[in-house]
């Protein structure tokens, strides 16, 4: 099957709300915004869903996302917002996709075509924000101290990685865990928590986020001939929040 993108596709592994979140920041400083985000600006076609692509293999050459609400790196995320697509069943559905590109391609052919993919991995907020922050729900936060679920979550993510690493794909950007204090869902769960108070979560986040730092690192030293890139998330919605000036929002 030919592919005669000028752009890599590329698949995206996220929560489903980031791509609004990004878009969003990059255009609140045009006067008028592209409706279609920074993505189109670059060359990059609209990327299906997953449930898009399932009847037809030629909707998958530009990329497929995966993307669901609710999702985190554990399973069992997110079940109170009823059904959701964790980061396992998100690379089982990758893995289907690559079948079906495998009955149209030589395998050849397929393993170039993988290693030119580009991968979003954006995951791990809802860990915090619909798991360890809830102890109402969840029992996470009485089974782990802070430490102990950073390094336990650090291990479920790598080896998801990994996962994808083994089906063929070779470039990565693994995105960080942004703030989570102040969104509303924390506000409103933790109503004690005075207003413009929101270290305790996000020291929370800050323990996965340094951890996931030395993760990356390992991952491009042990993996030579693949590219793993760090989204430094936490820092850019700081400077969003602290400069918001500078992107057009007071």
């Amino acid at each position: 099957m030919e592919n005669s993108l000028k752009v890599a596709p590329s698949y995206h592994l996220t929560k489903a709300q980031f791509q609004e979140l990004i878009g969003a920041a990059v255009q609140a400083a045009k006067k008028n915004p592209d409706p279609h985000g920074p993505g189109e600006l670059l060359g990059f076609p609209v990327i299906p869903s997953y449930a898009d692509t399932i009847a037809n293999v030629a909707h998958v050459l530009s990329g497929v996302n995966y993307a669901a609400s609710g999702s985190g790196i554990l399973e069992v995320n997110g079940y109170i917002l009823g059904r959701v697509i964790p980061f396992g069943k998100q690379i089982d559905n990758f893995k289907n996709t690559v079948n079906q590109l495998g009955n149209h391609m030589q395998t050849k052919d397929l393993g170039n075509y993988l290693a030119k993919a580009l991968v979003f991995v954006v995951i791990g907020s809802n860990d915090y924000i619909l798991n360890y922050l809830l102890p109402v729900l969840f029992k996470s936060s009485l089974i782990y101290d802070p430490q102990q679920y950073a390094d336990l979550l650090i291990q479920h993510y790598k080896g998801h990685v990994l996962e994808l690493h083994r089906l063929g794909l070779r470039k990565f950007s693994l995105t960080e865990i942004p703030p989570v204090g102040c969104i509303p869902i924390e506000m409103t769960t933790h109503v004690a928590t005075p207003p413009g108070e929101c270290d305790s979560s996000n020291n929370l986040v800050q323990m996965f986020n340094i951890r996931f730092k030395s993760l990356v690192y390992n991952l491009n030293s042990e993996n030579p001939g693949s590219i793993f890139t760090l989204g430094a998330a936490y820092q850019i919605y700081n400077d969003i929040r602290d400069n918001a000036d500078s992107y057009g929002k007071n």
